[in-house]
C-alpha cells in the first residue's frame, strides 16, 4: 500500500485486515527514523490479524516494486530498508534483488509443552530441546520423534495464545 505515511497503525491493521493476503505492506518514506538509520523507506508489514517485524517475501516484493516504480534509487546497486528486523541491506543487480534479513537470534531452551501443544502433540512426543529463532521473524523449533508427525496437527488456539507468542522473550 504506498501512500501509507499518515496511516496509523490501527488504520494499517484495518487495510491487511480486509485485504485478507497473507501480508500486506506499507513502504513508508522519511521520518526521523529512517534518517537516523541511514534508511530509505521504512517497510511494515501486517498479516490479517498482525503486524511482524519482517517477513522475507513482502519484503523483497515490496524493494523490487520501489525500485521498479523509481520510488527508491539503488545508489551502486544498493538501498537499505528499515523493518523491525532492523536496517537491512538490499542489493539490485540487473534482474536480480537480494535481500540480506536481520541478525541470527536463538533463545535458551524454551517450556516444550506449549510447542508440542501448538503442533497437536504431547510430551512423549519430543525429541529435544524446543528453541525460539529468527532473522527478523521468530519462530519455535521442537524436535519430535518421527513417528510423531503422523499425529501433528497445528491447534490455532495455541498458537494466537499469549503462552504461545510470549516463547523466547525473557
Amino acid at each position: 500500500v504506498l501512500g501509507g505515511e499518515r496511516l496509523s497503525t490501527a488504520q494499517m491493521q484495518r487495510i491487511a485486515s480486509e485485504l485478507n493476503l497473507s501480508e500486506t505492506t506499507f513502504p513508508l518514506f522519511g521520518g526521523d527514523e529512517c534518517r537516523a538509520a541511514g534508511a530509505d523507506y521504512r517497510l511494515r508489514i501486517f498479516t490479517p490479524e498482525v503486524e511482524v517485524p519482517f517477513a522475507g517475501h513482502p519484503s523483497i516484493g515490496t524493494a523490487w516494486l520501489l525500485r521498479e516504480e523509481g520510488l527508491v534509487e539503488a545508489d551502486g546497486g544498493r538501498f537499505v530498508q528499515l523493518c523491525g528486523a532492523g536496517a537491512l541491506p538490499v542489493r539490485f543487480d540487473g534482474s536480480r534483488l537480494t535481500l540480506t534479513g536481520g541478525s541470527p537470534t536463538w533463545s535458551d531452551a524454551v517450556d516444550p509443552g506449549v510447542v508440542l501443544a501448538a503442533a497437536g502433540l504431547n510430551a512423549d512426543a519430543s525429541a529435544g530441546p524446543a528453541l525460539v529463532c529468527g532473522t527478523g521473524l521468530p519462530f519455535a523449533i521442537q524436535p519430535v520423534r518421527d513417528e510423531a508427525l503422523v499425529c501433528s496437527a497445528a491447534d490455532l488456539s495455541v498458537l494466537r495464545s499469549r503462552d504461545f507468542l510470549a516463547l523466547g522473550t525473557d
